[in-house]
């Protein structure tokens, strides 16, 4: 887990959700974080790609587009599904979102989520793209800072106390 002195960062989790009972509107405030590299990567023959983010690269005689979201790179929730999945964007476009869900196996841990799978290689859509990713990325977490949302979430009222008239 990423951690420094400053952050108390946590997996995110349906459990954390649930107990918070947060809206929409509260979801989007959060500061998401990505647990690990996640990596997406298609062929770049013959497409027309405009390269921001990612990288062109050469493997086996082809060209790669790769795109590398680093781990601990904050992200911020651009949708919510009624099946409490979440676009999470890491990148300055709302349309640059990764689908994160919770894995009922695992805590319900918010993990990375694909369309599909073919062995150890994910499909994910990204900018209205379809890329792969493998299974490493598969691994990559939500992380949010606990002391952040508990921040979000005080709402504190102290009784000034009542007297006999």
């Amino acid at each position: 887990m990423l951690s420094s002195c400053s952050k108390n960062l946590v997996p995110y989790s349906g459990f954390l959700m649930e107990q918070h009972s947060w809206s929409k509107q509260e979801v989007e405030r959060i500061q998401f974080y990505t647990s690990k590299d996640v990596v997406l990567f298609r062929d770049a023959v013959g497409t027309q790609t405009k390269i921001e983010n990612g990288s062109i690269k050469i493997k086996d005689g082809r060209k790669i587009e790769e795109i590398v979201i680093k781990a601990g790179t904050p992200g911020v929730a651009v949708w919510q599904g009624e099946d409490q999945r979440y676009g999470i964007s890491f990148d300055s476009s709302d349309d640059q979102f990764l689908t994160f869900g919770p894995n009922p196996d695992k805590r319900k841990r918010y993990y990375l989520m694909a369309s599909d799978w073919d062995g150890k290689i994910g499909y994910v859509t990204y900018n209205g793209s379809k890329y792969k990713t493998n299974s490493q990325s598969a691994e990559a977490i939500l992380l949010v800072d606990l002391k952040k949302i508990r921040k979000i979430n005080v709402n504190r009222y102290t009784a000034k106390g009542r007297t006999v008239n």
